[in-house]
């Protein structure tokens, strides 16, 4: 039997996550990626590396993962984002068990909590 090989884009990967999460975000179409560019912008003033510049924008786009229903994206797109912070432990646990995506469930994770709240 034949083996086949694939080789995987991971930035092509990222943006059909996103597609796909557009989809259920139907009030707010490329959320993620408007969170991606808006935030490699100020990291770039910020002279980040590339390094971390690649990190940020795979977790910008993918930050809303853990959005399973429309009515909680809605909410989260009107700012409403208080009480439906599960979305973000939804979504770091289901990027931690992805090969390719499990180095930014931390950053899903805790991408709503207030800053003064984190413990660095």
């Amino acid at each position: 039997m034949a083996t086949t090989v694939f080789t995987l884009n991971l930035r092509q990967i990222i943006y059909a996550l996103s597609n796909a999460l557009d989809l259920v975000g139907v009030t707010n179409i490329h959320h993620g990626k408007r969170v991606a560019y808006m935030s490699h912008l100020v990291a770039t003033n910020l002279n980040w590396s590339n390094s971390e510049l690649d990190q940020l924008f795979q977790a910008s786009i993918l930050h809303d993962c853990g959005v399973s229903q429309t009515n909680v994206h809605a909410k989260l797109t009107q700012l409403q984002w208080e009480e439906e912070s599960n979305h973000c432990e939804i979504g770091a646990e289901l990027l931690k068990k992805s090969i390719y995506f499990n180095h930014l469930s931390e950053v899903i994770k805790y991408h709503h909590t207030h800053w003064d709240v984190l413990k660095i």
